[in-house]
């Protein structure tokens, strides 16, 4: 059995799109939910959620990388970058079969769904892109990481709604202490602060209909 250890970590969150930031803000109480801004949600009767702000994909992501993908990608593929960076691994001293991604998410690319369905509905079935599958796929955030950074251990998408994320870090963690891989990059990400996540959890009944952001997450 091996021992496991955290060396790196990133972070694109409501609180911040790093993990100096993001700590900054959560050890002083900020809160991240604010009045959403991707879109008009007022006749879903949802104003507020947790969105992510000031994001900027290409500070750390290829331009072309960054205009092609789903936001679900982006952060996945920005805070690994940021992860890896801080724990200093790279080819020079790491061996490629030996990292691995597990990666979690709830659903994938939800805005590349709802805008390719709109256009296929608008604009006929051939207007669908090309690029439609392999943009909304939830494993393509674990695909795209494993690319960026020459992983040829195991990659992984794991489907599992709200614990995503923590069931990819669990499996990532088996990975190491089993010997099956030296090092992962692992997480979750969401994307789904739309006009077709935000109505479909409102007819779920699954949101907070407060307008004021302190009382909109509360016991």
């Amino acid at each position: 059995m091996n021992r496991v250890v955290i060396t790196g970590m990133g972070a694109v969150t409501p609180l911040g799109n790093d993990v100096e930031t993001y700590f900054k803000n959560l050890f002083a109480s900020k809160v991240g939910i604010n009045k959403i801004t991707k879109f008009d949600a007022e006749p879903t009767g949802i104003t507020v959620a947790g969105e992510v702000k000031n994001f900027d994909s290409m500070k750390r992501l290829p331009k072309k990388i960054a205009r092609r993908n789903d936001d679900f990608c982006n952060y996945a593929m920005y805070s690994a970058s940021e992860a890896m960076e801080m724990a200093g691994l790279n080819e020079n001293n790491l061996k490629p079969e030996d990292l691995g991604v597990i990666y979690g998410s709830g659903i994938g690319g939800l805005t590349t769904i709802q805008e390719q369905i709109i256009k296929m509905h608008d604009k006929g079935p051939k207007r669908v892109s090309p690029l439609f599958v392999p943009d909304s796929i939830i494993n393509m955030a674990a695909g795209d990481i494993a690319i960026q950074f020459h992983a040829l251990n195991t990659s992984q998408g794991i489907v599992t709604a709200c614990s995503s994320g923590t069931n990819a870090i669990g499996n990532a963690f088996e990975y190491i202490k089993n010997g099956k891989a030296q090092a992962m990059i692992t997480g979750g990400t969401e994307a789904s602060v739309n006009e077709i996540g935000i109505s479909g959890f409102a007819a779920l009944t699954a949101l907070s209909k407060s307008t004021d952001p302190l009382k909109a997450s509360l016991p």
